[in-house]
């Protein structure tokens, strides 16, 4: 902050941009608050519930070294969550020009940007002067868009993400019924890979949709397809263990390579509570994936005119 300006510097590694807003020509703070911090919440929330489960699993089994993996991993996901909390709400900053309105890169959480606008307020007061409420009620509006003959501009959102997403959902809902019938250590860990690329391509979507113009059902199915994902993998990784315990498959579980070939060799098909599993998973994640395949190809976004 200056005394007759306001300088916002956007950098990364390759390359520093600054933007200079005088206190005369500010028309607004706009403050929009978002999701992005419950979203973070929950993904990292879900990780540490998995890395707590991981050590109580390698606690019974009495595997000092992983139970010491798990909980320094877990103790770093429990303090993310923790340090996102104490930051608060997340939010997008704006500041509006005669021409432009552009965002403000480092005003992200709603507790800061709240506490800076109080003071570039005192600022602008100060260079353009205050209206009173009686000003204010007789002033006249701007005119709208709609008035001027002309529909408002929204940013169409990005379709890579969510094309690679449903297609993803597409092969892992394959997968499923493939894997229903066949196990094996290959199979099982294509699988795996294939399950973490498309959980990173639905937080890639989730984080991209977040803020654009999409349709509703574009944006249903990828919430539904990370559901499915979470919720599936929960299931199944207790339901295999659920099984070997069953089983009286005890020693396997004494170190990791073992317990992943043992977990491997499961077929689903033998066992009716993973069958239901897999069919549901693949049943759903075919259905979101088709249902945001056709929403997606149908949407032609309102550019305005």
């Amino acid at each position: 902050m200056g005394g007759d300006h306001l300088l916002a510097v956007d950098s990364n590694v390759y390359h520093e941009r600054y933007q200079r807003y005088y206190f005369k020509d500010i028309q607004g703070i706009v403050i929009l608050k978002t999701k992005r911090g419950r979203f973070f919440n929950g993904i990292v929330g879900f990780l540490l519930a998995l890395a707590a489960a991981l050590t109580l699993q390698a606690w019974f089994a009495s595997d000092s070294v992983w139970v010491v993996f798990w909980a320094i991993l877990g103790s770093f996901f429990l303090i993310l969550l923790l340090g996102n909390m104490a930051f608060g709400p997340t939010c997008v900053c704006q500041v509006r020009m005669p021409i432009s309105t552009n965002k403000l890169p480092s005003l992200h959480r709603l507790r800061l940007a709240r506490k800076v606008r109080d003071r570039i307020r005192e600022k602008i007061e100060q260079t353009q002067g205050r209206l009173t409420s009686e000003q204010i009620m007789h002033s006249t509006p701007p005119p709208s868009l709609s008035s001027m003959g002309m529909t408002p501009v929204h940013p169409p959102g990005s379709r890579w993400a969510h094309w690679s997403l449903y297609a993803t959902a597409l092969l892992m809902a394959a997968f499923c019924v493939l894997y229903l019938f066949r196990g094996g250590p290959a199979l099982a860990g294509s699988g795996l890979l294939l399950g973490s690329l498309l959980a990173i391509l639905n937080i890639i979507a989730l984080s991209r949709q977040a803020r654009k113009q999409m349709p509703g059902a574009v944006k249903a199915s990828s919430w539904i397809v990370m559901g499915v994902v979470v919720a599936g993998s929960i299931l199944v990784y207790f339901g295999m263990m659920i099984t070997m315990l069953k089983n009286g498959e005890v020693e396997p579980m004494l170190n990791q390579w073992s317990l992943y070939s043992s977990m491997a060799a499961v077929r689903p098909i033998d066992v009716p509570f993973l069958s239901v599993i897999f069919i549901v998973l693949a049943i759903c994640l075919s259905l979101a994936s088709l249902i945001g395949t056709v929403s997606l190809a149908s949407w032609q976004p309102d550019r305005g005119r």
